[in-house]
């Protein structure tokens, strides 16, 4: 055979075996695309739950800051509203304090040899300093302490005879 029957053969068999190659290479691209595309979403899907869970956590910190920003304002304005009645109660006192001082004073006017420590202790009688039961050094009476009646019986049904 010729040299150029032979190179027309091999060259025949070179382009064959390259369109074999093209066509296999081009059979397969679509299943390689498809593995390729698959990953591809693979990946989305496990980065779209990782980004919903960062989205739920953001959204339970925004609702516990709005939560936390409220409990702080209600505690303002409860120290706000305590600050204002102390300074109402303060505001009082003084006034209380200054009236009670006009009255040391005019009793001061009045009767100048008083010793106010004395007078602190409360009202005097011939029986010493009293309070509003009575003297200071004498126990105050109570209701039931009567003899012949049981505590806390205040109809008199429960007297006891002690002849028996």
């Amino acid at each position: 055979m010729d040299t150029w029957v032979i190179v027309a053969i091999v060259a025949v068999v070179l382009i064959a075996l390259i369109v074999a190659v093209a066509v296999v290479a081009a059979r397969k691209r679509p299943a390689r695309r498809r593995a390729e595309a698959e990953e591809i979403r693979q990946r989305a899907f496990e980065e779209s739950s990782a980004i919903e869970q960062q989205r739920a956590e953001a959204a339970e910190k925004h609702a516990g800051a709005v939560r936390m920003r409220a409990e702080a304002e209600q505690r303002a304005a409860e120290a706000a509203r305590l600050e204002r009645e102390a300074r109402e109660q303060s505001a009082a006192t003084a006034d209380a304090r200054q009236k009670v001082d006009k009255q040391w004073q005019r009793a001061d006017k009045l009767d100048p040899r008083t010793d106010r420590d004395s007078v602190a202790q409360g009202p005097i009688n011939a029986q010493g300093p009293i309070n509003a039961q009575g003297p200071i050094d004498q126990p105050v009476a109570h209701p039931n302490d009567q003899p012949g009646v049981r505590p806390n019986d205040q109809s008199g049904m429960g007297r006891t005879n002690r002849n028996n």
